[in-house]
């Protein structure tokens, strides 16, 4: 059924719906973060301090967060969490945790 298919197309097919839903809010949160962060001059990089694009990576940033722990939740090791987001292991852990609310 692959056969005859690029390698990452291939991968790709092979990822649950959880995976993909993970690989679509990191991306959402890199391209927000780096859309506030100024890479010109030569204090460079340097935030930018625009209140909109801010609260764009605050709001992405909890939207992979709540999808982090609803992956947890189904069983996704976070190994294959950290591996799909780029996050640290421990920061993947640290959100996997269950929070003080939540007991």
């Amino acid at each position: 059924m692959t056969e005859g298919l690029p390698e990452v197309i291939v991968a790709r097919q092979e990822w649950s719906a959880t995976e993909l839903g993970l690989l679509d809010c990191a991306l959402e949160f890199y391209g927000a973060a780096d859309a506030v962060i100024d890479y010109g001059g030569p204090d460079r990089p340097r935030l930018r301090y625009d209140a909109l694009g801010l609260q764009a990576v605050r709001e992405a940033m909890g939207l992979l967060e709540r999808r982090i722990r609803a992956a947890g939740a189904e069983g996704l090791a976070p190994e294959r969490i950290a591996r799909i987001t780029r996050l640290e292991r421990d920061v993947v852990e640290r959100i996997l945790r269950p929070r003080r609310g939540d007991r």
